[in-house]
């Protein structure tokens, strides 16, 4: 009920935001196919950093301290999920022990292992 009375400039606002919104999650989906789920989640957990700096520009106005420190948390996040997931990535499989879930999976024998 409250979209029908948006100006034509709201809907321009409505149909870019979900064109980038489509394109980010069509693009983070492909990524999967071509990266480790490790990167594409800490790309995608930068996000926020992104869409505050383009609002930011599109009213030509500056960022808060309170909100760049913010966005240093985020980054910070973010490049923390990616270096543990590539260091953990990048290690041997004989080197990995399987999660405690995974311990007592179903062997190629048929038997649950301890």
């Amino acid at each position: 009920a409250a979209a029908a009375h948006l100006s034509a400039v709201q809907w321009g606002f409505v149909l870019v935001a979900g064109i980038l919104l489509l394109a980010f999650t069509l693009t983070a989906v492909a990524g999967l196919h071509h990266a480790s789920a490790t990167g594409v989640t800490a790309v995608s957990a930068a996000a926020p950093i992104v869409t505050a700096s383009v609002v930011a520009a599109a009213r030509h106005a500056g960022i808060p301290p309170s909100q760049l420190f913010g966005m240093g948390v985020v980054l910070a996040a973010a490049l923390t999920v990616y270096a543990l997931g590539h260091a953990e990535e990048s290690r041997s499989p004989r080197e990995q022990e399987p999660a405690p879930s995974l311990r007592r999976s179903v062997t190629q024998a048929g038997q649950t292992s301890p």
